[in-house]
């Protein structure tokens, strides 16, 4: 689960909200008390397929909606936008990898927003399909941050594709062939779920013919 915090610029003292969502969901940052300039933001993220996420929020003081404001995000995605005419901004960018997310605004008057991914998130990697001929590809991958024995990994984004999925090896790899038709070569995606219902987040590899 994600924790969340944010941190009054004078005083710096968070206050703490667990949530009980992992991914694909709208995540909730509560309100830190007002900076001296009465301005709060919050920071929401929703992950997507092919390892990006939406990052959203809300910017506002004791009079209402602060439009126009330059928000920057740091951490481990960082990037700028602005507010519109009712405060809210967002944006949608890659996703490297898990770590903490700040949103402030740009002119410092903000509390920041904290979102703390977890430690051990379910993460895959190396996640690759590698043509063995006569239409046979091998997609392989490997699963981190978790126990990964039995832990499930599907598939999609192309029709031979749909529906299908294999289980992590005790080493955290995995392997799955599929025949594929010529015609339906394009991007594939992997993603986990374990037992207890954690869910990675998507990733996606190219198909790519070999000389």
């Amino acid at each position: 689960m994600f924790g969340f915090l944010t941190l009054s610029p004078g005083s710096r003292q968070p206050l703490v909200r667990r949530g009980t969502t992992l991914c694909l969901e709208r995540l909730e940052d509560r309100l830190s008390p007002a900076s001296a300039a009465g301005e709060t933001i919050t920071l929401n993220i929703t992950y997507l397929p092919g390892g990006e996420a939406t990052f959203s929020g809300h910017l506002q003081n004791q009079n209402g909606p602060i439009a126009n404001q330059a928000i920057l995000l740091t951490g481990a995605v960082q990037t700028s936008m602005s507010t519109d005419s009712q405060g809210n901004y967002s944006i949608t960018q890659a996703v490297p990898q898990l770590g903490p997310e700040y949103a402030a605004s740009i002119d410092g008057l903000s509390n920041i927003a904290l979102l703390i991914p977890p430690v051990g998130s379910l993460t895959v990697s190396s996640f690759s399909a590698i043509y063995q001929g006569n239409g046979l590809w091998l997609f392989s991958g490997t699963v981190t941050g978790a126990s990964t024995q039995g832990t499930v990994v599907s598939f999609s984004g192309i029709t031979a594709l749909q529906g299908q999925s294999t289980t992590v090896n005790a080493d955290g790899t995995f392997e799955f062939f599929a025949a594929v038709d010529p015609n339906q070569i394009g991007t594939v995606y992997a993603q986990v779920v374990d037992s207890s219902g954690d869910t990675s987040l998507m990733v996606g590899a190219q198909m790519t013919l070999t000389p």
